[in-house]
């Protein structure tokens, strides 16, 4: 990935960004509603690899604050909502965690959004093994990335 790919809004970057806030929505929707029911589960998560910095030059905000922003809204999701944002850019990981500090109700998430700083490859396969398992959403578009296998 281009350093400037943060640069400008493109359309095609906006697109993706609703799919995947929407396809979220309704995948949530679904996996808290068996929860309840089953009584099986109290969390959910979302990861996303390449995070970037939460928001394009032009301001337009990007799918790690559409995501916390959705969740803001929803009793449920601030209550089960296990959220990794990992960027191996330092810069992109500063700027959000500032982005992600300001969103409106951040607060009343149950689990602080984690930001990891970590090239992706074995560091971050070692880092999900440790992790006990919870149905997770995770979002991986990993164009011009290396160090992505099965595992």
């Amino acid at each position: 990935m281009t350093h400037d790919f943060f640069d400008e809004t493109k359309e095609q970057s906006l697109v993706k960004a609703t799919i995947v806030e929407k396809y979220f929505d309704a995948w949530a929707r679904i996996i808290i509603s068996t929860q309840k029911r089953t009584g099986i589960g109290d969390k959910i998560g979302y990861v996303d690899l390449f995070a970037g910095p939460g928001r394009y030059k032009s301001g337009a905000v990007s799918t790690p604050l559409r995501i916390l922003e959705k969740a803001v809204e929803n009793q449920d999701y601030c209550e089960r909502l296990m959220t990794i944002f990992n960027d191996k850019d330092s810069d992109n990981v500063r700027t959000l965690d500032s982005e992600i500090g300001s969103i409106p109700g951040i607060e009343k998430l149950r689990h602080t959004p984690r930001i990891w700083n970590e090239e992706v490859g074995t560091n971050i396969a070692a880092l999900f093994e440790s992790l006990r398992l919870i149905p997770v959403l995770a979002f991986i578009d990993p164009w011009g990335y290396k160090g992505l296998t099965l595992k």
